[in-house]
């Protein structure tokens, strides 16, 4: 296909009309493989938006990123379109706490661009519960072993008394 833009007056306008994760969560249990992407072509001509998220963690470093319209989809005026934004890591990083994913796109000729930003809670429980249980037994067999001691110590101080 071949598009053309034919001469007169040029309106690139578009928006992001919504990024968020899946069923638009909050709270999850490992750190999200995709994200929901739709961008809506207010304008008169074709755009062909792309850019990246970005994850970062609390402290501003960044976790993992994402191409948004990496197949370079075009979206006509009038329409939107839904990006499948996807990575799928060959071992995800452990990841816990409080998490910002950063959309940024760029389109145009102009390189008009947006900013979007979505908050998230990452929250691996599977590893947490076997962390506390590990915890719990290295406390259970310490206090044992401190008891075990003591009882020694005592018994080895009867003895050196008689």
């Amino acid at each position: 296909m071949v598009y053309l833009q034919v001469s007169g007056k040029v309106d690139e306008k578009g928006e992001v009309v919504n990024f968020s994760l899946p069923d638009k969560k909050f709270f999850v249990f490992k750190l999200p493989e995709d994200f929901v992407v739709i961008f809506k072509n207010q304008g008169n001509t074709y755009l062909k938006p792309m850019g990246e998220i970005s994850i970062k963690n609390i402290f501003g470093s960044t976790v993992a990123d994402f191409k948004v319209n990496a197949k370079e989809r075009i979206i006509f005026p009038d329409n939107s379109q839904l990006f499948d934004v996807a990575k799928k890591f060959d071992k995800p990083p452990f990841a816990f706490g409080l998490y910002k994913a950063e959309l940024a796109l760029k389109w145009g000729e102009r390189q008009n661009d947006i900013l979007k930003s979505v908050w998230f809670l990452v929250f691996p429980w599977k590893t947490v519960l076997i962390a506390v249980i590990i915890l719990l037994a290295l406390l259970f067999l310490a206090t044992k072993g401190v008891k075990k001691y003591n009882q020694w110590i005592i018994k080895k101080a009867r003895e050196s008394r008689s």
